[in-house]
């Protein structure tokens, strides 16, 4: 699959203001359900039928996963889109203090209300359209454009160009990072991730972001699957939202470092937590001793707001850039 006229296509617009038309219009009201203890928030969505793809020279953007039946049938999931073009979601409300991990939110399908955790990427990638709506319609997530804005600033302080890198989307999930690297003119973009459910929805809304998505646990990454890699010549790699919360262990981590050549570029975003003193997950500690032993050295760090919670607290992050100086020791591995 390939955009028409080479790459400019984007992933899924987060307009600023929620209620801003996007193909479309999205209305926010306070709902509470009389037979529930829960109180909602409900958002609306209403989409237009579109053709795919659009050129984004011409502001407009692709959104092959909404209003298509066929594409829907193909993997046996119900239909976000009915004959009216609505999509109901709601969100507990903002005394609802859950942790990140734990955030929640039902989606209306066939008439009934269906609860998912926000992390539970196995069921929200299958239905086309419901991460983007949740992720970055509803709760305005900007990290994909973030950590590429770093990883170009980065490059163009070293007079580098983003068409010279090989990039490994790591963590890909439903590629919404890839058409951000394609549209800053990154050619080769491979995906990897250890869900099946992440493969297939790449393949089936965009997948023409991506030369090749590689589906394994990077714990214990497979022979096959580790040439397969390093045939592709990788220099760098993008880590976005994916970091924390078990998704990802510091091995696995590190052992994506390894597969790409020296030297590289990565560019990967982490919520404050996960890098202060009083992290438990290991990354912090990991990431130091890499720094002291010069094996990654930093070129960029900045804070911004990753997204909104459920209950409408802004989430910060930390974006960073750093560039691979040296092969990584075997005992990180």
């Amino acid at each position: 699959m390939s955009p028409p006229e080479g790459r400019r296509c984007a992933a899924f617009d987060a307009p600023s203001d929620l209620s801003a038309p996007c193909h479309g219009t999205l209305t926010l009201s306070n709902h509470a359900a009389p037979s529930l203890k829960t109180k909602y928030r409900v958002v609306h969505f209403r989409f237009s039928r579109l053709a795919r793809p659009c050129r984004l020279s011409q502001r407009t953007t692709s959104y092959p996963q909404l209003g298509l039946e066929l594409e829907v049938k193909q993997f046996e999931v119900p239909s976000l889109v009915g004959d009216d073009n609505n999509l109901e979601i709601r969100f507990p409300e903002a005394e609802s203090n859950l942790d990140q991990d734990a955030e929640w939110f039902e989606v209306k399908l066939g008439g009934e209300w269906k609860r998912l955790r926000i992390h539970d990427y196995d069921q929200v990638y299958m239905i086309p359209g419901l991460y983007e709506c949740v992720v970055y319609r509803a709760l305005k997530c900007n990290s994909p454009v973030k950590v590429t804005q770093l990883l170009v600033e980065a490059l163009q302080d070293e007079e580098l160009s983003p068409s010279t890198l090989r990039v490994l989307d790591f963590g890909a999930g439903n590629g919404m990072e890839g058409p951000e690297l394609q549209n800053v003119g990154v050619d080769i973009v491979v995906g990897a991730d250890i869900i099946e459910e992440g493969k297939l929805s790449t393949e089936r809304d965009r997948g023409w972001a991506y030369a090749d998505y590689v589906v394994d646990n990077f714990t214990a990454l497979s022979a096959e699957n580790e040439k397969r890699l390093r045939n592709h010549r990788l220099n760098a790699m993008t880590v976005v939202a994916a970091l924390g919360f078990g998704d990802i262990p510091t091995k696995a981590f590190a052992k994506a470092i390894d597969v790409l050549e020296t030297p590289a570029w990565i560019a990967f975003n982490i919520k404050e937590d996960f890098v202060q003193d009083k992290d438990e997950s290991g990354f912090a500690e990991m990431l130091r001793e890499l720094a002291r032993e010069d094996v990654l050295r930093t070129q960029a760090y900045r804070r911004y707001r990753h997204r909104f919670s459920s209950s409408g607290k802004p989430l910060y992050y930390g974006a960073m850039v750093v560039s691979k100086q040296k092969e990584i020791p075997r005992r990180f591995l």
